[in-house]
């Protein structure tokens, strides 16, 4: 794991690594989750963020071959994120 702390809280980016193969990454701002990636072997499979209600839901789903099967269209966005698409559509996210 490699996690990042401000003042004893978790804050910024993190990573999982399950066997040697990235699992999960995301970022926390103030100990709040506000966004995750969800991985398969090595692989994205999930992009989950916060909405404008507080919840951490998926917006994009990617196939093995990395094929993105699904984008929620009608996604509202938390006041703490910050999104940046490149152009095949994976999505990052800056923390505020």
């Amino acid at each position: 794991r490699e996690m990042m702390y401000s003042e004893g809280n978790l804050h910024g980016a993190f990573k999982v690594w399950h066997n040697g193969i990235l699992w999960r990454e995301g970022a926390y701002q103030d100990r709040e989750l506000i966004y995750e990636k969800e991985y398969a072997d090595g692989k994205l499979q999930i992009v989950k963020l916060l909405d404008e209600n507080g919840a951490l839901i998926p917006v994009e789903k990617y196939d093995n071959t990395g094929k993105r099967t699904y984008k929620k269209t009608d996604y509202r966005r938390h006041p703490a994120v910050v999104l940046k698409e490149n152009a095949s559509g994976v999505i990052d996210v800056e923390i505020k």
